[in-house]
């Protein structure tokens, strides 16, 4: 197999493609940037995880997605340089009328649609919480370091995935969870979190002289194992319902879910984290 037909060069070639369009819209629009990018992959990974749902004989309804959705904008706020959300209290409202309408679905259908509706609501919402915390960073105070928190959970996921495939590739021997990704190594997993702990220092070091440097590398180490077992909870996912990739908006990456899959335990860790210091 030629190197431009591998799935290596389709995964470099697109990210070398994705990734100045990510940096140019968080460098140049500090605050809408990552809320339009955390929006369109909300959007994009509802859609993809309700695909999947129906693939695996899970129908579940549209509506028992909306607490995921309004927990995003209940956490991002809005557009707006991401000022706060209008209607305090979003997920709330959103989660009465989904049981309402999986109550409605269950009394029509039989009580098995209660399962499909269940798996809806919890995608969502853990969607709507990584896209939501991905935004969030950015408008927690102070304002100017928005960018900064960005870089550092970009660098930190990022980094961890580099090192850990190549790590993986090289020396894997011991498999991580085996029934869940065949392919993931313990030795891979080591190496992304070696790979995070770099990137953390180096972030610290430009970006957060005010912080302490071992602080901030601790919990990018800590993000980066948020970051794994996000992988594995999609790698879970795609299993249960028999994909091999989420879709196929990113060659060589598959699709939204794929790509988020980190950031949807990872974002808002690290979003708590400088939630409690800030």
């Amino acid at each position: 197999m030629s190197l431009f037909s591998s799935n290596l060069f389709r995964r470099v070639a697109t990210a070398v493609v994705v990734l100045p369009v990510v940096i140019a819209s968080i460098t140049l629009f500090p605050q809408r940037g990552p809320w339009i990018l955390a929006a369109i992959l909300c959007v994009l990974g509802v859609s993809e995880a309700h695909t999947l749902l129906a693939r695996g004989g899970l129908h579940a309804s549209h509506i028992s997605f909306l607490p995921g959705i309004a927990l995003f904008f209940e956490m991002a706020g809005t557009p707006d340089a991401a000022r706060a959300f209008p209607i305090s209290g979003l997920p709330i409202v959103a989660s009465v009328a989904a049981a309402f309408v999986a109550v409605s679905r269950a009394d029509r259908f039989g009580i098995p649609v209660l399962a499909a509706e269940a798996a809806g609501a919890l995608c969502g919402l853990l969607i709507g919480l990584g896209a939501g915390s991905f935004a969030a960073l950015s408008s927690l105070p102070p304002l100017e370091e928005g960018t900064a928190r960005i870089a550092l959970l970009l660098a930190v996921v990022i980094s961890s995935d580099v090192f850990a495939y190549f790590t993986g590739h090289a020396i894997g021997r011991h498999k991580l969870a085996p029934q869940v990704s065949p392919g993931k190594t313990v030795e891979g997993a080591i190496g992304g979190l070696v790979g995070a702990a770099l990137a953390s220092a180096a972030i610290a070091t430009y970006l957060f002289k005010d912080q302490s440097l071992g602080l901030v590398v601790m919990i990018g180490v800590l993000v980066a194992v948020a970051g794994i077992v996000g992988d594995l909870l999609e790698s879970l996912f795609k299993r249960y319902v028999g994909a091999k990739d989420s879709g196929t908006i990113f060659p060589g990456h598959g699709g939204a879910l794929d790509r988020m899959d980190a950031f949807i335990l990872a974002a808002p860790l690290l979003y708590a984290f400088f939630r409690t210091v800030s």
